[in-house]
């Protein structure tokens, strides 16, 4: 009696649930997932470096802010008196005056090229721009057109802006009581204080915080 054969092939094995292959359905879907999740992370990323741009062009404003109103608040905290007999352009021994719109004086400073002294400021409002320019005070012109006229620059104080007002607290004749004033033009004093208020193009990038100076001599 022959022995019995052997069968070697043998049933393929039922793959289980965890075995099994994606049907196109749930690869579908899951490309779908990804590109949500994609979207996501992008506009996250986006997002945040809109973040970051905004906060940086909000610091950038606030130094500038700050940097003019230092330079300004120490410049006008040392306006010399007026026995010193410095001419401010064709007002001999006036060591302010300025309207609503501009503002010149005369105050020490230490420039850049380590040149001190006597300097005649003006601030005023240029297009778009509150400029600052400086020249030595006791230099005539001849001077100027020398040596001198490396010390003359102009330079914008600030940037985007829209209006300024300056104004004048004193008491600009003996029949007036002290009040503010719009203009501080032919007076032989000082004005206790100045004040300065800025408007800007874009006011909710940049604010102008509340700016008076005291003046030492007014």
């Amino acid at each position: 009696m022959p022995p019995p054969t052997r069968r070697t092939d043998r049933p393929a094995a039922v793959k289980g649930p965890g075995e099994r292959g994606m049907t196109l359905v749930e690869l579908l879907v899951t490309l779908t997932l990804l590109g949500v999740l994609s979207l996501t992370l992008l506009g996250s990323v986006r997002f945040g470096a809109r973040t970051w741009d905004v906060a940086h062009e909000s610091g950038a404003a606030r130094d500038e802010i700050t940097l003019a109103q230092n330079f300004l608040r120490r410049r006008l905290a040392e306006v010399v008196a007026k026995d010193r007999g410095v001419a401010v352009g064709d007002k001999d021994g006036y060591e302010l005056r300025g309207n609503g719109g501009s503002l010149s004086f005369v105050a020490p400073w230490l420039g850049a090229i380590a040149q001190g002294g006597l300097y005649s400021f003006e601030v005023a409002q240029t297009e778009g721009d509150l400029m600052l320019s400086w020249r030595p005070a006791e230099a005539d012109e001849e001077e100027l057109s020398g040596r001198a006229a490396a010390l003359v620059g102009r330079r914008a104080l600030l940037s985007e802006v829209k209006e300024v007002s300056f104004q004048y607290f004193g008491i600009k004749s003996a029949d007036q009581e002290p009040g503010w004033h719009e203009d501080w033009e032919d007076v032989s004093i000082l004005p206790v204080l100045v004040r300065l208020d800025v408007t800007f193009v874009d006011g909710q990038r940049k604010s102008w915080p509340l700016f008076v100076v005291a003046l030492v001599g007014g």
